[in-house]
């Protein structure tokens, strides 16, 4: 009796090894495949390929956690009148320079997460002179892979990413949006400004902070911050999410989120 409840025993521990083994591999295949279509999305990608070129563990780094956000259930933004959204508050900032806004907005950023002691400087001007000393690049404007490797450089979980617009839908933006407020990382734009009503046809080359998604029956509404040097451009605007939408969708232009 003893030897045949071992055998049985045996059996089922080989069972659920086998079970178990099989799972894993399959988990390893799949992530494999997800990787290799992530890696052929950026392959062409101009700013991975700078990353690649000065930051290749980072530049891999970000691929594998797109390719985690592709196989983990997402959040998707709501799209129902009278729910509530996501919001990670962010100030308005000024810019330093008029070629500042990204490191403006970097620091936005920062104090949406509530790291902008972790910057140095006495003042809000002196911060963005040291986020652009660091990135080396302190009489020119800010880089997108820098911008995402050096906001990552002050924190210890959900890491920055960057992804083009042109390479999402309005409906995936949106998720983008809301998946990253959730988890308290406001959203960069390195926009083109034309789509916004209160550029009045103007088309800058901008960054820009998105910290609150709202939603309605038909649109959602997105708040923008905006550091602009122009004091008319300056400031808090909700936005039509098919407006904020239009800053990134152009060829060339991001988005960086969690």
């Amino acid at each position: 009796m003893k030897k045949h409840t071992i055998i049985i025993l045996m059996v089922l521990v080989t069972t659920v090894f086998s079970l178990n083994t099989n799972v894993n591999a399959q988990t390893i295949i799949k992530f494999s495949d997800v990787k290799n279509n992530v890696l052929e999305q950026y392959k062409n990608d101009e700013q991975f390929k700078l990353e690649m070129k000065e930051n290749p563990d980072g530049a891999m780094q970000m691929i594998n956690s797109i390719t985690l956000e592709k196989l983990r259930p997402s959040r998707k933004a709501p799209r129902i009148g009278g729910m509530t959204g996501a919001v990670c508050t962010v100030p308005v900032i000024k810019q330093a320079t008029d070629f500042y806004c990204g490191y403006a907005t970097m620091l936005q950023t920062l104090y949406g997460i509530n790291l902008q002691s972790k910057v140095s400087g006495t003042d809000n001007n002196r911060k963005q002179e040291t986020l652009a000393e660091n990135a080396g690049h302190k009489n020119s404007s800010a880089i997108v892979w820098e911008v995402k490797r050096d906001l990552n450089t002050y924190l210890s979980q959900n890491y920055y990413k960057y992804m083009q617009g042109s390479a999402m839908d309005k409906s995936s933006f949106a998720t983008k949006i809301y998946n990253s407020l959730y988890y308290n990382r406001p959203v960069l734009l390195h926009a083109k400004t034309k789509s916004l009503p209160y550029y009045h046809g103007r088309d800058l080359g901008h960054y820009l902070s998105v910290d609150k998604i709202d939603c309605e029956p038909i649109d959602n509404l997105v708040r923008i911050k905006d550091c602009c040097w122009y004091d008319q451009f300056r400031g808090e605007w909700n936005v039509r999410l098919s407006e904020a939408y239009g800053t990134v969708s152009p060829s060339g232009r991001y988005v960086i989120y969690y």
